[in-house]
């Protein structure tokens, strides 16, 4: 009796040994199939996405296109070591007034480690939608230049911010279709030199305030009120010059220093790149200023206007043009400052100590009402918070987004593919998912 026991218990513990073995060989399958499905995947939505861009540039009908995609498709299968045939169905180009946009599946073979058991798992799948916009992209970007961004920060931001330039304005298969303006703003925004014909300068003239700036030339920087920032700076008004002064880092004036004008819109490259790798620092973060010539740089009333910018640009709105501000800052938006007339002591720039003209609660709402007025007026508006610690200076921030898809949180070395990603996303040609 003992001995059939235990010829008894050695069969069961023989099949719970091969059941167990059995367990674990299909787990392990499992888990390799998963990765391998993932990655056949990734491999193919890369293979398609490239196809459906290169098929909506190529210079033919629109019925055409779909045969064209199918060849891409499979030739760059084939480039990338692919032996297989991948199929396509549910192909659609269709080409309207406004963008030309083309619609896919593609199928490629597949064979799962698993497919003894689950033999209709022969293939992997992705969806495509690609398109190209008709209309021209007026784009502003404001760039924060203030004394917090030094070191690291402004060295990641300008690299960033020459990578966007570049991935819009160097595409040749959107050449002409994009223009950007540059806005780097610290304690306020240097405007063009040949500015001051535009904007009225005291009646003494420019001069008598030679000796309130660094160098004794106009630093080609305005005090404007509140109205002026929110409202919209006129050309036929008369503004005030603003003296170089500091607040709180004496190597960086207020006013940003030679170098670091705003640009108006433009699709030249390389000027574009050099006047960032010029960047240097200014003290204050006039969020409010940035906002307001960003916003300035796209308003049809500046049309012709702005020296050095396109001919009719900025366009007037709802003429086929999309408007879009992405503005990057790493900290909180402060009060405007000032320098009395009794401090305009010693050497320039002077120390402000910290006077207020704008208090913090009237300059965010200054920067509230000018995101709210973009947005109002379709302009997409992207915000970046660069390193930002605080939940209250973020906010602003999220606030001033068209959308929670619109607004980044930035960490360091994260800022690249950010400003790649938006530069994706407002490109006329694009990928959506």
């Amino acid at each position: 009796m003992l001995r059939s026991y235990l010829d008894d218990q050695q069969g069961s513990f023989s099949i719970l040994f091969v059941m167990s073995l059995f367990v674990a060989y299909l787990s392990i399958a499992i888990v390799v199939d998963v990765s391998k499905i993932h990655q056949s995947r990734e491999k193919l939505q890369s293979i398609s996405d490239a196809a459906a861009l290169y098929t909506l540039k190529h210079d033919s009908e629109a019925e055409q296109k779909a045969e064209v995609f199918k060849d891409y498709v499979n030739q760059l299968a084939k480039s990338m070591g692919e032996d297989i045939h991948i199929t396509t169905t549910r192909i659609n180009v269709q080409e309207t007034d406004e963008r030309i946009s083309l619609v896919a599946s593609t199928t490629a073979p597949f064979k799962l480690t698993m497919v003894k058991f689950m033999s209709s798992f022969d293939k992997v799948s992705v969806d495509i939608n690609a398109e190209i916009g008709i209309e021209d992209i007026e784009v502003a970007l404001v760039i924060d230049i203030s004394s917090s961004m030094a070191n690291a920060r402004i060295t990641e931001a300008k690299a960033s911010a020459k990578l966007f330039v570049e991935q819009l304005l160097e595409d040749d298969s959107i050449a002409g279709r994009v223009s950007i303006s540059l806005i780097p703003f610290g304690g306020t925004v240097r405007v063009p030199a040949e500015m001051k014909t535009l904007l009225q300068t005291p009646d003494e003239g420019l001069e008598a305030y030679g000796k309130y700036w660094i160098d004794g030339k106009w630093n080609q920087c305005f005090e404007f009120d509140i109205e002026d920032v929110k409202e919209g700076v006129k050309y036929d008004k008369t503004y005030r010059a603003m003296p170089d002064f500091y607040s709180w880092n004496e190597t960086n004036p207020w006013c940003p220093r030679e170098g670091n004008e705003f640009m108006p819109l433009t699709n030249d490259a390389l000027a574009l790149t050099a006047k960032i790798d010029n960047f240097t620092l200014s003290d204050g973060t006039g969020s409010d200023h940035g906002m307001h010539w960003g916003y300035e740089s796209l308003n049809h009333y500046w049309e012709n206007k702005l020296p050095g910018g396109l001919v009719d640009t900025p366009a007037s709105n709802y003429t086929g043009v999309k408007k879009v501000i992405v503005f990057m800052s790493d900290g909180g938006i402060t009060a405007q400052h000032y320098v009395r007339d009794e401090n305009m002591t010693g050497s320039v720039p002077f120390n402000s100590r910290k006077n207020r003209r704008i208090s913090y609660t009237n300059a965010l709402v200054a920067f509230e009402h000018l995101c709210d007025k973009a947005k109002s007026e379709e302009i997409e508006v992207y915000t970046i918070a660069y390193l930002i610690s605080r939940a209250s200076h973020r906010e602003p921030l999220q606030n001033c987004a068209s959308s929670e898809a619109h607004y980044v949180d930035a960490r360091s070395g994260e800022l690249e593919n950010i400003f790649r990603n938006i530069a994706a996303s407002i490109s006329p040609l694009r990928i959506s998912m």
